[in-house]
């Protein structure tokens, strides 16, 4: 079976794992759209750009041997796009990967996300080979009403009407998308994610903040960093010396202003080998979202034997079990969130229980390991799709 996947740095950290395991069952090609915004994205980081706009194999690309041991950077390739998605390069850029495509003439083509450069391809192929297409998020976050992010929710929505097949990672997300696509028919397929297991390989760097819980990710308002602070400053933790570690670029300016020495704000792009130990030395990570489909930040967190204090929004309670994982306490609700925090931190034997489960369910040969998602992705997916002629 040969497989092209096109994907986006956005989704890097998941597929360094899941194409390692997926290329020991099928022949996988990989187009990655690379563009100045995305440079530093996910678990992806680069510092500089080729000033050229064209396809190049990962073992040519400047900065891509920092990955070597990740991935093989013979089946990866950057598709070079110095002008942050402008019109007429994504449809030049399409018009190569559509050439590098039908020389490689994949069984099946799996599309990664949705945005402006992902529908010019949509429209442009148009169903002239077997896809599909997953998607990640089909929360539309009610925070975001600009123009702006209200034409990028049209435009991945145009997407997924192009597309016969969707794969998505969390069951609740069937009935959310169906409505707001208004009961297009679609083959839904599901899978999940496994542990971000590269996250191991970094070396053990020492812990500068003493004693800590985490936040870490990019901040937006749906995330409910706000409510974490606020919960953290009424709970017991400034008190007994455990402070609040908030890990990420700020997009909304909650912590703009934010002035309290328990809680320490890395407002910027965290890179891999830091993001590693900060987890590493953490108490436990807390992910106090509003709203949410899934979040990658569990999949972190777990690679690294970390229990996690999460919300009940979305997919989360199903990926962080209460009392297996971690605790869940109610989203949008900074006096439980407080209960959480004070918990958490006066149970830290169970914690240590936490953290045995994890490491037993989501380590390389445990029951969320990307052997077993790869596996089944090709058995029950990618066959099943191009035995359909869909």
């Amino acid at each position: 079976m040969k497989i092209l996947y096109l994907t986006s740095p956005n989704f890097f950290d998941l597929e360094i794992s899941y194409i390692r395991e997926l290329s020991k069952l099928a022949d996988v090609r990989v187009l990655l759209y690379v563009a100045p915004m995305n440079l530093k994205s996910s678990a992806f980081s680069l510092d500089s750009q080729l000033k050229k706009e064209e396809i190049v194999i990962a073992t040519e690309y400047p900065g891509m041997e920092k990955y070597d041991g990740m991935i093989d950077r013979k089946q990866w390739f950057i598709v070079n796009d110095y002008t942050n998605f402008s019109l007429l390069s994504c449809y030049r850029l399409n018009k190569k990967m559509i050439r590098f495509m039908n020389a490689y003439n994949p069984d099946i083509v799996h599309l990664v996300g949705t945005g402006k450069q992902k529908s010019m391809l949509a429209a442009m192929m148009d169903g002239k080979r077997k896809m599909l297409l997953s998607v990640h998020d089909v929360i539309e976050h009610r925070n975001n009403e600009s123009f702006k992010i209200q034409l990028l929710y049209k435009v991945r929505n145009f997407v997924i009407k192009k597309m016969h097949n969707i794969l998505l990672y969390s069951y609740i997300s069937d009935d959310i998308l169906k409505k707001q696509l208004n009961n297009i028919p679609h083959t839904i397929y599901h899978s999940t994610l496994g542990a971000y297991d590269f996250l191991n390989s970094y070396p053990l760097i020492s812990n500068q903040y003493g004693k800590y819980v985490l936040f870490f990710g990019r901040i937006d308002y749906y995330k409910g960093v706000d409510i974490l602070v606020e919960s953290y400053l009424k709970s017991n933790l400034p008190k007994q010396g455990i402070r609040l570690v908030l890990a990420g670029k700020d997009n909304v300016g909650i912590v703009k202003n934010m002035d309290n020495e328990n809680v320490i704000i890395l407002n910027r792009y965290i890179e891999n080998d830091e993001l590693a130990n900060l987890i590493r030395n953490s108490m436990f990570a807390v992910l106090p979202y509003r709203t949410a489909t899934q979040s990658g930040v569990t999949k972190s967190a777990f690679a690294l034997g970390k229990p996690m204090l999460c919300t009940d929004a979305g997919n989360l309670p199903i990926e962080v079990i209460d009392g297996k994982y971690g605790k869940i306490v109610r989203a949008d609700d900074s006096s439980h969130l407080t209960a959480g925090l004070n918990w958490m931190v006066s149970n830290t034997d169970i914690l240590g229980v936490y953290a045995e489960n994890i490491k037993t369910d989501w380590n390389e040969n445990g029951q969320y390991s990307w052997k077993c998602i790869a596996k089944d992705m090709v058995a029950n997916v990618y066959e099943k799709i191009i035995e359909n002629n869909l």
